[in-house]
């Protein structure tokens, strides 16, 4: 049913463990022979990561 629950709720301490981070996309391409991917390349304040999601269908990179 769609109003249960996937999981058990968690404490605020078991919450608190949780590492959330946030990124910023200074890069999107698409990714030749792929339908889904694109490359994303991410900033994480200090760090650049590049990463593949498929979410090419939702978002379409700017030239």
């Amino acid at each position: 049913m769609a109003d249960e629950p996937i999981a058990a709720e968690i404490d605020f301490a078991a919450f608190a463990k949780v590492d959330l981070r946030i990124a910023r996309i200074t890069q999107a391409q698409y990714v030749e022979g792929a339908d889904k991917l694109l490359q994303l390349t991410l900033d994480l304040g200090g760090e650049t990561r590049n990463v593949f999601s498929g979410i090419r269908s939702a978002y379409a990179p700017k030239h």
